[in-house]
């Protein structure tokens, strides 16, 4: 007899201790990599294999009151580079084969643009056509998601005000990070990773973990909270900030789409860490490290 689909996903899932041991080896691997250099008016890039730590950099260097922009690779080739100045171009893949990103890198240095490519090790021929162009390449292990996540937020940039103590603090105690949000999701963990399988939804500063979470599970893309207003769904996990909850309210509690509270994973973080905190809620409720 064939098993369920939840069973298959439950029997898949790591133990709690065994994604703790691989998170640590991630946080110390991540901690290895060199930084990548940051500039005002930073172009960040990620082919969707590597949406997470795009997202995480973006929404930390705007904390930190820098112009920065988000793109796809062909986007940012065709649309933008040939059109302005920008400043440095940091690109993030898991595809070691990516033509998009080769071509970034080649329209880049045409203009003497300094490009960093965040990757697992890339196939031969394109490391030889990044390394003609300058392209500095930092490579990552596996789980190079994951890893990926953690450098780009320990990459914040230095934020004004208090608040930049209290954030590196708590980059300093990311070791703990895994356990912190286990004890903030535990209760649910049960009923979330019963869930259907379709993508969750989530609120702009919680969407790595939402992309993580389809990027672990297959299962698509993830959609903007606002989409229950345009698409005939039943949600699955939502992945929300809690300084965005207000924002929300309106669309989290209209009966006629039956938004279920207890689906909703509410982050109560700075923004800064919020948004690698919810991709290790996703790790959590998928059971996955990619």
């Amino acid at each position: 007899m064939r098993r369920s689909a939840a069973a298959a996903r439950a029997s898949a899932t790591l133990s709690y201790s065994e994604a703790e041991r691989r998170y640590h080896q991630a946080v110390n691997t991540a901690r290895g990599l060199p930084r990548a250099r940051l500039s005002d008016d930073t172009v960040i890039v990620s082919t969707y294999d590597a949406v997470p730590p795009a997202r995480i950099l973006y929404t930390n260097c705007l904390h930190a009151g820098l112009r920065c922009s988000l793109l796809e690779p062909s986007y940012a080739s065709v649309s933008l580079i040939p059109y302005r100045e920008t400043g440095n171009i940091v690109i993030f893949t898991r595809n070691p084969r990516s033509l998009r990103v080769v071509n970034l890198a080649e329209a880049s240095s045409l203009l003497g643009l300094e490009v960093t490519v965040v990757t697992p090790p890339p196939h031969p021929a394109v490391r030889e056509r990044l390394e003609s162009v300058g392209a500095e390449i930092i490579e990552v292990g596996e789980p190079s998601l994951l890893v990926m996540s953690i450098a780009s937020t320990l990459w914040t940039p230095k934020l004004m005000g208090a608040r930049e103590e209290r954030v590196r603090a708590e980059l300093e105690d990311l070791p703990t990070a895994l356990r912190w949000v286990e004890e903030r999701v535990r209760v649910k963990l049960p009923s979330l990773r019963e869930v259907n399988p379709r993508p969750p939804l989530y609120t702009p500063i919680a969407a790595p973990g939402a992309y993580y979470h389809c990027l672990a599970l297959r299962c698509g893309a993830p959609l903007p909270v606002e989409a229950v207003l345009s698409v005939d769904l039943e949600p699955s996990v939502i992945y929300l900030n809690s300084v965005e909850l207000h924002d929300y309210r309106d669309l989290l509690t209209i009966p006629r789409k039956g938004i279920d509270r207890g689906l909703i994973v509410e982050i109560n973080a700075d923004p800064v860490t919020s948004g690698l905190y919810s991709v290790l809620a996703a790790v959590l409720i998928t059971g996955r490290i990619i």
